[in-house]
């Protein structure tokens, strides 16, 4: 059970696929199957020193847990930008 927890104001970066040395291993030790690549997608937080790993059970799924995510990145920024302009 995964028990870290990761704030969205951490997260620098969500990649999809397989793009990463983590999911290379996975697939070379035949525990995962490059063919399911469109499931797949990483989260890289805290300046890129970690990463989060994950699979989706399909492709929309997958689709719906990045925009969902990228939405609530983009909503904590505009609040940031809107906090420092308004102490300017």
């Amino acid at each position: 059970m995964y028990n870290e927890k990761n704030y969205i104001h951490e997260i620098n970066e969500i990649r999809s696929g397989l793009q990463n040395s983590t999911f290379d291993q996975v697939v070379n030790h035949d525990i995962a199957d490059r063919n399911h690549e469109q499931y797949a997608f990483s989260l890289y937080y805290n300046n890129y020193r970690d990463e989060l790993h994950l699979s989706a059970k399909d492709e929309s799924t997958k689709n719906m847990w990045i925009q969902g995510l990228q939405h609530l990145i983009d909503s904590h920024a505009l609040k940031q930008q809107r906090h420092v302009i308004n102490e300017t």
